[in-house]
C-alpha cells in the first residue's frame, strides 16, 4: 500500500543503509500482539523506500533461504513467540528486540530441501487459492439458484409473481375476521 510508505527523493545516494532492497528480510518490531514480529520478503521492485525505525533488516548465511525463513517466521509457532516476548503497556502498541527476534528457534533443514518446502508450500496455497475461488463462485450461482427458485415458486399462470392478492390489499373491515380465520389476518393492517 503505497499509502503507509515513506519514499524518499531519487536523488539520495544508493549506498544508502537505510534503502530497502529487493530481497530484504524485514520483521517489524513494534506493532500490535497479532503483527509485532511478522515478517516480508521484499518482492522484485524499484522502491526509493527506507527502513522505518519500527522494522529491522535481517541477513542470512547463503545456506539459508530468506523464504524459508520468512515462512518459519510468519508462521502460528512464532506468533506464539512473539506474542509471549513482547511488551508494552499499550495493547495497540508492543515492542520487541532484535535479541527476542534472534533467540526464535528455526529448524534448518539443508538448503535444497528449504527450497522444496518453500516451492511445495507455493504450490499448496495455490490450490488453496484456487479452491476460495470456486467456494466464492458455488457461493454466488447457490444464490442466483436460490433466487431463480424462489422467483418461480411465486410466479403463477403467465410469470406474474403470485402474491396473496389480499397481501396488496388492505382488506375491509368485513374481511379481517375472515382472512384471521384463514391465518391471513396477521398481515394486514386493520382496515
Amino acid at each position: 500500500m503505497p499509502e503507509q510508505n515513506k519514499f524518499y527523493s531519487a536523488e539520495v545516494p544508493e549506498e544508502l543503509a537505510a534503502q530497502i532492497r529487493t530481497g530484504d528480510f524485514i520483521i517489524s518490531r513494534a506493532n500490535t500482539t497479532e503483527l509485532v514480529g511478522k515478517s516480508v520478503v521484499v518482492p522484485e521492485g524499484n522502491y526509493n523506500l527506507l527502513l522505518s525505525d519500527k522494522s529491522i533488516r535481517f541477513t542470512f548465511s547463503p545456506l539459508v533461504s530468506v523464504a524459508y525463513a520468512n515462512l518459519c517466521n510468519n508462521s502460528q509457532y512464532a506468533r506464539a513467540h512473539y506474542a509471549n516476548a513482547a511488551n508494552g503497556s499499550s495493547p495497540s502498541m508492543k515492542n520487541i528486540t532484535q535479541g527476542n527476534m534472534r533467540n526464535f528457534p528455526i529448524p534448518l533443514p539443508p538448503l535444497a530441501e528449504q527450497h522444496r518446502i518453500v516451492a511445495k508450500l507455493a504450490q499448496l496455497l495455490g490450490h488453496c487459492d484456487a479452491l476460495e475461488q470456486r467456494i466464492a463462485e458455488s457461493r454466488r450461482l447457490a444464490g442466483q439458484l436460490l433466487q431463480t427458485a424462489l422467483h418461480e415458486a411465486l410466479a403463477g399462470p403467465g410469470g406474474v409473481v403470485a402474491a396473496t392478492e389480499a397481501a396488496l390489499v388492505v382488506p375491509r373491515q368485513g374481511r379481517k375476521k375472515e382472512l384471521a380465520a384463514e391465518g391471513t389476518g396477521d398481515l394486514f393492517a386493520a382496515g
